[in-house]
């Protein structure tokens, strides 16, 4: 069983859409979603009762959660890619997969990161914004 942690959830984008792929699709990830604001949290529960999903929230700062071992780590709009990576990396199990979203100054974020981390990727175009990738990070070690 995969674990699917989502970090600065907010209001579910992307981590609530892919709980939902991931139930019809009858996929047995467990989605957990960090995040701070309370109010955010009392929606993204009600949203995943409301769906069946196979979903937790953690009412936590990301750095307060305890480190969940997963798969998969992903994030939108949380902070430039060396402070996400420091973020990220504590939820990740070794050799997990980070899914970062980004924008017009990925590559920018890209060369700051290297600063402190060692780590492969490749960029995937966002089919919604030209300017836009999914960043798909693996091997991330810090320097």
């Amino acid at each position: 069983m995969d674990i699917w942690c989502d970090i600065g959830s907010g209001g579910g984008l992307p981590a609530l859409v892919l709980a939902i792929l991931a139930a019809g699709e009858g996929a047995l990830t467990n989605f957990i979603l960090i995040e701070s604001d309370t109010r955010k949290c009392a929606f993204l529960t009600t949203m995943i009762t409301e769906f069946g999903l196979r979903a937790t929230v953690v009412s936590k700062r990301i750095e307060d959660a305890e480190p969940l071992e997963a798969d998969v780590v992903s994030a939108r709009a949380l902070a430039p890619l060396p402070k996400l990576l420091d973020l990220a990396v504590r939820h990740a199990k070794p050799g997990g997969l980070f899914l970062l979203q980004k924008g017009a100054q990925h590559e920018n974020e890209i060369d700051a990161a290297r600063d402190s981390w060692h780590f492969n990727h490749e960029c995937v175009r966002s089919q919604t914004h030209a300017d836009a990738v999914v960043l798909k990070i693996k091997e991330v070690v810090r320097v």
